[in-house]
């Protein structure tokens, strides 16, 4: 049994902390222990010997996590991995004397602790060797055959006078195709030229040489080396020979690679929060000017026409912001019914605009049903990125890109059995290109991980092993027949969802007017206009103020003069929970409605915890406002 690893971690607030603890479980990884405080971690690491410590950089008892570290470094050679809720030059400078395997910046998500994880392991592991391989060497050149990092010896003038068996795997040339080789002038054992000139000046004048260069396997593949070379002096201080010692750390840069991506999507999920609630504010506008404009126009008439269209592209740009957000957005998957064709169409019109115009997107959908269970997300992601590799493969030359829909009856025993798949109903989602096809000896390797035929710079081979790991997760099978030079076409299976389960429609909103006195707080003039003009045409009075303090001392004056407060979220000087927290130590039983632009900042318990009876998402239509009103003055 293969012993789990052991972490300890080291967050002086204890709901971090579980929450950490939770994340390491749930990753398959062993909670060694936990400190709050600096000198709490110093007393018990000693004890249990973790393989890898967590470390807060600011902790409350006077020791910061770098002294800690620090001293943990002295004591254990235990890999400490910082996590920190800023980053700052001066305190990363700082961090940097105790030689830290990573940081995490706060917040981060299992996958960022994950890879974070394995980098600091794998690095600590792999500088381990090359410590004890380099101890070995200076004992014993027998035990250069034992290292598990390539070496090579060469004589003062470059003749290759010795290569390790790792050296042969990395490389993947024997032992007796590299000795009596000369590394100025055999290209197989070369950096790019400049580079390889400052290595030799650099180990002729009696330095060692350290960095990272890009080399060629014998069957031409790129891999990344980090590469010691050191000059070995005779008795009498001549240079003798040069030793170099070096390891592919080709996976290592494809995770930290990918690490980069996953904080540049953290920061592409803050930007959209920002942008969702300014247009969200924007949208509220639109529609409900639009909705009044709406009101006023005669039936059947061109106007009444044109607005009804204006109010179709301010919900079209409504959805849209709704997508990215779930683009962006962190958290669980959460599995629902799906319409392929529709999530396939809005994908498509995403796409045309980041696919050259010299490729021609068609469609063909067949398929009657073509509802499945999953996470909209995983599978617009899953979608995007079969089309991103298909345009890819036509190289920006004049092609056809193909996405089919299809119903696929029962699958037989043999058939199902040969895709891993239950017998049952499916819809199959194929697509399909006039590229450049995948060679035959390939096929196999496309959905690993990290494998890619893309020029260094221009793809991580993550795409198409995220495409296999979302079907799988969805129950479904993925094939691909490719011909060289022709064309591929990938092929998704995925399990048919019951029909009347799928179809869930919402019920058409009725337009509920009422009676009673409401005041409307909101920051946004235009909002608070449109909102005032939208109630009053639904029958109720209404006050409306863009000054939350305003708005307070309005209600303090007289407690009982309103039915019903609507209050947005996000207000300077005083926030919407703030005003509702003053409001109820006024008056308990006075229903509110919370307003916000973007609904991962709050749900609908958070609302209730803050005391408003209702969470209203914006932008916010006539429909949205009579529906709410309704319900917290009891009339449902």
């Amino acid at each position: 049994m293969v012993e789990q690893v052991g972490i300890f971690i080291v967050e002086d607030e204890a709901l971090i902390a579980a929450d950490i603890a939770v994340m390491l479980r749930g990753l398959g990884y062993r909670v060694a222990g936990t400190a709050v405080s600096g000198n709490e971690a110093l007393a018990k690491i000693g004890q249990t010997m973790p393989d890898l410590v967590l470390m807060d950089i600011v902790l409350s008892d006077g020791l910061d996590g770098i002294e800690v570290a620090e001293q943990l470094k002295a004591r254990y050679d235990l890999p400490v991995v910082f996590l920190t809720a800023y980053a700052d030059a001066l305190s990363l400078q700082h961090a940097k004397i105790t030689s830290p395997y990573g940081y995490v910046l706060k917040p981060f998500t299992e996958r960022d602790l994950q890879i974070a994880i394995d980098i600091a392991l794998y690095r600590h592991h792999t500088d381990r060797q090359m410590r004890a391989q380099m101890r070995q060497l200076e004992r014993v050149r027998a035990a250069f055959d034992q290292m598990n990092d390539a070496l090579i010896m060469a004589a003062a003038d470059g003749t290759v006078l010795y290569v390790n068996k790792a050296f042969e795997t990395m490389i993947g040339l024997s032992t007796d195709e590299v000795v009596g080789s000369n590394i100025h002038t055999d290209p197989r054992l070369q950096s790019e030229p400049a580079l390889h000139r400052t290595i030799w000046e650099t180990v002729i004048s009696g330095k060692s040489w350290s960095g990272s260069f890009t080399a060629t396997t014998k069957d031409n593949q790129p891999i990344e080396i980090e590469a010691t070379i050191t000059p070995v002096f005779a008795p009498d201080g001549v240079i003798d020979s040069f030793i170099g010692i070096s390891r592919d750390v080709t996976h290592e840069r494809a995770l930290e690679r990918q690490l980069r991506q996953a904080q540049k999507l953290e920061a592409v999920g803050t930007l959209a929060s920002g942008i969702a609630h300014d247009f969200n504010n924007i949208l509220t506008a639109i529609i409900g000017y639009t909705e009044l404009a709406s009101i006023e126009a005669p039936a059947g008439s061109k106007q009444a026409t044109n607005l009804a269209n204006v109010l179709k592209a301010a919900d079209r740009a409504r959805n849209l912001v709704r997508q990215i957000l779930t683009f962006s957005r962190r958290g669980e998957q959460t599995f629902q019914p799906v319409h392929l064709a529709a999530l396939v169409k809005e994908t498509l019109k995403l796409l045309r605009a980041a696919i050259p115009t010299t490729i021609e997107i068609k469609t063909a959908f067949s398929a009657m049903r073509d509802s499945v269970l999953g996470d909209p997300t995983q599978l617009h992601q899953m979608l995007m990125n079969l089309c991103i590799n298909a345009a890819d493969a036509m190289a920006g030359k004049p092609g056809t890109l193909t996405v089919e829909l299809a119903e696929k009856p029962e699958l037989g025993a043999d058939h199902a059995a040969a895709l891993g798949l239950q017998q049952q109903e499916y819809v199959m989602l194929s697509v399909a290109d006039t590229g450049c096809g995948i060679p035959e000896e390939i096929l196999d390797r496309i959905f690993d991980p990290f494998f890619t035929t893309k020029e260094e710079g221009k793809g991580t081979g993550l795409g198409l092993s995220v495409v296999h790991g979302i079907v799988k997760n969805h129950n479904g099978a993925i094939t691909v027949d490719s011909i060289s030079g022709k064309g591929t076409r990938f092929t998704v299976y995925l399990p048919l969802f019951a029909e009347q389960e799928a179809q869930v429609q919402a019920a058409p909103v009725e337009l509920r007017g009422g009676s009673g006195r409401v005041l409307l707080v909101d920051d946004e003039q235009a909002i608070v206009d449109v909102g005032r003009q939208l109630l009053t045409q639904l029958g109720y009075t209404v006050t409306g103020l863009t000054d939350p303090y305003q708005a307070l001392e309005l209600f303090r004056s007289n407690p009982t003069s309103f039915d019903v407060i609507i209050t947005d979220y996000t207000m300077p000087r005083l926030a919407g929970d703030a005003l509702i927290r003053e409001i109820r130590t006024l008056r308990q039983d006075v229903p509110i409605v919370l307003c916000t632009g973007y609904s991962d900042r709050i749900s609908h318990d958070d609302a209730r915890a803050m005391g408003a009876q209702e969470l209203a998402f914006k932008p916010l239509s006539q429909a949205t406002y009579a529906e709410v009103v309704s319900k917290v003055m009891g009339k449902k």
